[in-house]
């Protein structure tokens, strides 16, 4: 069964995660951009 809208959950969350790594990682957040 899909579930688009858990789906776009799912990414906004990743988004959100990213960007707070981004942040609290500084120097490392072109390393996490790779992944």
């Amino acid at each position: 069964m899909d579930h688009p809208r858990q789906e776009k959950v799912i990414q906004m969350t990743n988004c959100l995660v990213k960007r707070r790594v981004t942040q609290i990682g500084g120097l490392q957040s072109d390393g996490y951009d790779a992944t």
